[in-house]
């Protein structure tokens, strides 16, 4: 039988292994704290207890039990491909609970969470207005990342220390693979993003040192993260609508290419893999965002925007796909018994002939419910030895 990382790494090569690997994503509450029997503090859910530990100074405890967390997941539900994120800060700030989904640090803006804990926003202590960023502000921002950045390469080793024992405990107890993602090449937020997207048009010289400082920041923590033994570095970043990209093709090959090319390049050059994500329609992009970027796979492939028998046919011989099973409609909505039809209706159509890694469209967030999760997991390695699927 083969080990997690033998399966990860043959599909990364468009190689069958025995059975298709799953991970890749996140796992928040409530299906993670089900799954472990106790309050987890990993995915989109966890926020909110990290902070509640960080009011009372128990910055270290929010870390050591993240941590486990992320351990104990892979190894109750086999996890193939680990998902490690950066830890909060040994020490800082204690943020003050204002209510269930507000706080603040200095008094002057808060944040709140909207959308159901999805989105944070900030807000004037005052008035709670929302707080909306000019060009100004951007400016501000890519200053500030540009004076910090030497900073930053410098000591990304010494950053990436707080998960090198966690990634070798995986790689050595569970013989797993590892992903660490590293950046985000777009300012998404929504009170970012009309001022993001304006200077694409009004000062592209500010578009082209975001990304330059960014990828810099990427590339340097990666490399460290794959010092430390991770297999997979994660780039890119949400940029698309369900009707198509936020941008132009010709500004995507433009400001975006060039830099997501660099990364992988760079991770390629260290022995890693890289993997692309982002959600909506990129179709209008597919030749750069597949394969023109040179990374080894994909992910967060959204189902409906992007055909996945498309998908399939025209890049699936070039890069690995991650996923694909709907993580919003089928995980958040439907039965128990169609989420297990759907699975077995994904790995029948990605799985033969390798580069296949099934796992959500995107990540288990708080929207999951968890019996809908645990049909896709026994879905998965009921249906998904590929001596049966071929």
């Amino acid at each position: 039988m083969l080990s997690s990382w033998e399966r990860v790494t043959r599909e990364l090569l468009h190689e069958e292994p025995d059975r298709v690997p799953w991970g890749g994503e996140g796992v928040s509450m409530p299906t993670a704290d089900i799954i472990l029997g106790r309050p987890a503090l990993t995915g989109m859910g966890g926020r909110r207890r990290i902070l509640e530990l960080q009011s009372r100074g128990k910055h270290a405890e929010a870390r050591s039990r993240i941590r486990a967390d992320i351990l104990d997941l892979a190894k109750k539900l086999k996890i193939d491909l680990v998902q490690v994120i950066n830890l909060p800060p040994m020490e800082g700030e204690k943020p003050t609970i204002l209510s269930e989904r507000e706080w603040t640090y200095d008094g002057q803006k808060n944040l709140r969470t909207i959308e159901g804990n999805l989105l944070t926003i900030e807000v004037e202590a005052g008035t709670g207005r929302r707080i909306k960023y000019g060009l100004e502000d951007l400016e501000d921002l890519i200053s500030g990342i540009e004076t910090g950045v030497q900073e930053a390469e410098a000591s990304a080793t010494e950053a990436f220390d707080d998960l090198s024992s966690l990634v070798k405990t995986i790689k050595d107890d569970l013989e797993a693979a590892v992903i660490y993602p590293t950046w985000n090449c777009f300012l998404t937020h929504p009170d970012w993003l009309p001022t993001f997207l304006r200077a694409f048009h009004t000062h592209p010289d500010l578009i082209l040192r975001f990304e330059r400082v960014q990828s810099r920041k990427a590339i340097a923590a990666g490399k460290a993260a794959i010092d430390a033994g991770v297999d997979v570095i994660g780039i890119g970043g949400d940029l698309a609508y369900k009707k198509g990209p936020m941008i132009s093709p010709d500004k995507y090959h433009r400001f975006i290419l060039p830099f997501m090319r660099k990364a992988s390049e760079a991770f390629h050059r260290k022995g890693a893999y890289s993997m692309i994500a982002s959600d909506g329609n990129l179709m209008p992009i597919a030749q750069d965002y597949f394969i023109e970027s040179r990374v080894d796979a994909v992910r967060e492939i959204e189902p409906g925007p992007m055909d996945r028998v498309v998908v399939k046919e025209n890049f699936g011989h070039r890069v690995c796909l991650n996923g694909n099973v709907d993580c919003g409609r089928t995980l958040g909505l439907s039965s128990p018994d169609e989420v297990a039809r759907e699975t077995k209706q994904n790995i029948e159509l990605w799985s033969p002939g390798g580069g296949h890694i099934i796992s959500s469209s995107n990540t288990i967030s708080p929207n999951v419910r968890p019996e809908n999760f645990l049909s896709m997991w026994r879905a998965i390695f009921r249906y998904g030895n590929n001596a049966r699927i071929r």
